[in-house]
């Protein structure tokens, strides 16, 4: 491809013209993951089907297979990889799609690849290939975790509006409150309430059993709330709504503390894609106009393998800045 465009084009410009598109990719990444969230969801889910239609039963018991290695050895990087997936499908609330950790490996190997053999036509990475692929999986799962944590912020506000809609009419039961305000949480996050209604009143579990498969679901964020309501319920004392007079506040400090961290972490951030855009820019002008820093880094394989080497890096900066603002407060 690098080579077809380069008959029609000077060398430097194409050079160019691919730098600007990959810097321009990271910062609307950056700044609509949001929406990405929701095309990438999308996606999974339509690939998780098919993937399942095909080659179901297969995946079905590798799945079952490193989850059992995983969990049998807990002081393992093997472990420490799976908890990480698991945290991805759990965070991008993939699970009730029924994608799983095995799936979403493939998933992201199978996008590496074909990226990376996209990347070799542009580049001819030759010998470097291995080394692409990796940095491209690297790259993708980076991604995946940026999006992962955005949304994993966004669903503990979900929970914390619920809880507080909850606490504001405890006096009738837990159980009662949750069936008048069902209605009023968040469609994202109804349906594990509406589950644990229906565990209830139509199956026959325990209201502690129903919360906490409840408390499993929407997690540490709920978790408080979950065990004062077992308490509550189970003693059916009406001296006991002082339990929960230390949610609503511990919630109104969490908020706070999320206000706070998200314009130190927007400032921080965009001080990080100032400084990327001017070392990029720096680079796009330096590949143009001087034919020695072109050739090093689109002809000679060092130089590929620092380009390689530098958005490796500059992407675990921004996974690990967005990891430490993410982090359940």
């Amino acid at each position: 491809m690098h080579d077809f465009l380069a008959r029609f084009l000077p060398e430097a410009f194409i050079d160019g013209a691919i730098a600007i598109i990959v810097i321009a990719g990271g910062l609307i990444f950056v700044t609509q993951n949001v929406n990405i969230l929701r095309i990438l969801g999308k996606l999974l889910n339509v690939i998780s089907n098919l993937f399942n239609k095909l080659m179901g039963r297969r995946v079905k018991d590798f799945n079952t297979k490193i989850l059992r290695s995983a969990y049998l050895n807990k002081e393992t990087l093997e472990y420490r990889v799976v908890r990480e997936f698991e945290d991805l499908i759990m965070n991008l609330d993939l699970h009730k799609d029924g994608v799983s950790v095995a799936g979403l490996m493939f998933f992201m190997a199978v996008s590496a690849l074909i990226l990376t053999l996209g990347l070799n036509s542009l580049f001819s990475l030759g010998a470097l290939i291995a080394i692409g692929y990796v940095a491209i999986f690297i790259i993708l799962f980076i991604m995946f975790k940026l999006v992962s944590l955005t949304n994993l912020e966004r669903r503990e506000e979900m929970i914390m509006d619920a809880v507080d809609f909850l606490v504001s009419d405890i006096k009738g039961g837990v159980f009662n409150a949750m069936m008048r305000y069902e209605h009023s949480f968040n469609p994202d996050i109804r349906p594990y309430f509406s589950e644990c209604i229906d565990d209830i009143r139509n199956k026959g579990a325990s209201f502690e059993e129903a919360m906490l498969k409840l408390n499993a679901a929407l997690g540490i964020t709920f978790t408080d709330f979950a065990y004062k309501s077992i308490i509550y319920e189970a003693k059916a004392d009406d001296g006991l709504e002082d339990l929960f007079s230390s949610i609503i506040e511990t919630n109104r400090n969490r908020r706070n503390l999320r206000y706070i961290n998200n314009i130190e972490f927007n400032n921080l951030k965009l001080e990080f894609l100032g400084s990327m855009g001017l070392i990029a820019a720096y680079i796009v002008y330096s590949v143009m106009t001087d034919e020695w820093t072109m050739n090093f880094l689109s002809s000679n394989n060092f130089g590929k393998f620092l380009i390689i080497l530098d958005v490796i890096i500059i992407a675990a900066v921004l996974a690990f800045i967005t990891n430490i603002k993410a982090k359940s407060l």
